[in-house]
């Protein structure tokens, strides 16, 4: 099963940016003994403060990212990738991120199987003591060998 997790930040420059001339996004994503996928989404390039200007800025960001998987998930092949990653300059001092965390691998853990004979024999034996007894309840009502109110 495939799941994709959708991140988005906003990163402030301490100068203007008019343009980003060269960006690039990974990771150090990974599984934690807790269940959890831990690191972080790094996010490095290169930007010019004004569209006139020569000299290009080089930036380096690291992204906490943290995400709880529930426990009924097998994460035994799990595989992370970065599948979509796009950005806008907001304000000309921001610069918001949107990336897609692609999580591949992940399998439901099935649950035991109810067809176990050991198991299957005992519900069968509770089953048939069950029904036995059941039958000699009616069995004895029909006898009145059991008292019943009368009204």
């Amino acid at each position: 099963m495939k799941k994709v997790v959708p991140f988005t930040k906003t990163i402030s420059f301490r100068t203007m940016i008019a343009e980003i001339t060269d960006i690039e996004v990974n990771h150090t994503l990974a599984l934690n003994e807790n269940h959890e996928v831990v690191g972080d989404i790094l996010v490095d390039g290169k930007y010019k403060m004004t569209d006139a200007s020569q000299i290009e800025e080089e930036f380096h960001y690291k992204l906490p990212f943290t995400i709880d998987i529930d426990e009924r998930y097998n994460l035994d092949n799990l595989e992370i990738i970065i599948s979509d990653f796009y950005f806008e300059i907001i304000n000309e001092e921001d610069l918001k991120i949107n990336v897609e965390i692609e999580m591949d691998g992940i399998e439901e853990n099935k649950l035991p199987k109810l067809a176990d004979a050991g198991y299957q024999k005992a519900k069968e034996k509770d089953i048939k003591t069950v029904g036995e007894q059941l039958i000699k309840v009616y069995q004895d009502l029909i006898d009145n060998k059991i008292p019943t109110e009368e009204k």
